[in-house]
């Protein structure tokens, strides 16, 4: 058997990664936008127990690193990715298909999650 090499990887924290994935959304090609849509929901629900820690590392760390206009898009993202089963929320579901998620699914826990972190 080799050695095991020790090694440090960096794992953004989950506000960041969701918050540059909103940033971006609209660069982003349609498949892809329904990728990101669905990594989106995983990290809110696989963070689900701990929005409010979320909450106060959005409002204490990372807006403060913002740009004005990007604090403003993440504040209205709930309803502008979430507000309604859009087609990529759709697209969202069929890749998760072997999952079972609905795109109202998709949709509503989305939507909470933004509220809850980012407003």
């Amino acid at each position: 058997m080799g050695s095991l090499e020790a090694r440090k990887i960096q794992i953004a924290n989950p506000v960041s990664f969701v918050a540059q994935k909103v940033l971006i959304h609209e660069e982003r090609k349609r498949e892809d936008r329904a990728k990101d849509i669905l990594y989106i929901h995983d990290t809110l629900e696989v963070f689900g127990a701990r929005l409010q820690e979320l909450q106060e590392l959005w409002r204490r760390i990372v807006s403060p690193q913002l740009h004005a206009r990007s604090v403003k898009i993440m504040s209205k993202a709930s309803d502008v990715l979430f507000g309604n089963v859009s087609d990529d929320i759709r697209r969202a579901a069929q890749i998760s298909d072997q999952r079972g998620l609905s795109p109202e699914a998709i949709r509503e826990a989305g939507q909470y999650g933004f509220i809850q972190v980012f407003r």
